[in-house]
């Protein structure tokens, strides 16, 4: 029983992962269309692992 719990508990945690990785890749899209200058793409995907990375962390530490 202990398994199922803690499987969706990971699953919850890649999914905002995975909203908050998104919500930074728009973000960065509204920069580059505003016209505030170009990021390099390796920073962008750098920084997109990160966030996916982080959220996840947290979410699932802080998790039910």
């Amino acid at each position: 029983m202990g398994g199922g719990v803690r499987r969706d508990a990971l699953k919850a945690a890649v999914l905002w992962g995975v909203i908050a990785t998104l919500a930074f890749l728009v973000l960065v899209q509204a920069y580059q269309l505003l016209e505030f200058g170009g990021l390099p793409l390796g920073v962008v995907v750098t920084v997109a692992l990160v966030v996916f990375g982080a959220t996840t962390l947290v979410t699932y530490l802080l998790g039910p």
